[in-house]
């Protein structure tokens, strides 16, 4: 026997034709930023998981079909932003780390070959040293960026 839903039986149907245009809207507001499509996707979820939720009888009729509803939504939007926020971050740091390190390459070598062609730029009676490039150390790695020896008070 299934449960009732406020005064009548519920069924997907009329769920469905009542709520997926006000559930696409709220989901394309949600995830305004994310790619095209996304919005749709996250709502037919949220259907999916309401029809579940209607056979299986855990909706208990304890506030409106439509709280329920967007509750749903609610925490299908923040999935797909913390499953897509878990997504780009790895991707966009390691994309920047083989960036940084190409750079990085490119200064070392252009630093090379200026001071191997003209080493008059680094001033009267200078002379090159090696892991020294224009008077500041050379970054041997990634990790080292940022990080700031402390001040010693004398």
């Amino acid at each position: 026997m299934q449960r009732p839903f406020t005064h009548h039986q519920l069924t997907f149907d009329i769920l469905y034709h009542t709520y997926w245009e006000r559930v696409v809207r709220f989901c394309r507001k949600h995830l305004a930023t994310l790619p095209d499509g996304t919005a749709e996707e996250v709502a037919q979820d949220v259907f999916l998981a309401a029809h579940r939720a209607i056979e299986q009888q855990r909706y208990k009729g304890d506030s409106p079909i439509s709280t329920w509803l967007f509750g749903i939504a609610h925490n299908l939007c923040c999935k797909a932003w913390r499953d897509m926020y878990r997504k780009t971050t790895s991707q966009t740091l390691r994309h920047l780390e083989r960036e940084i390190a190409r750079l990085e390459h490119e200064v070392m070598r252009l630093a090379r070959e200026t001071l191997r062609e003209k080493p008059e730029h680094l001033g009267p009676g200078v002379r090159p040293r090696k892991g020294i490039i224009f008077g500041v150390p050379a970054i041997r790695n990634i990790h080292s960026i940022g990080r700031v020896n402390p001040v010693r008070n004398s």
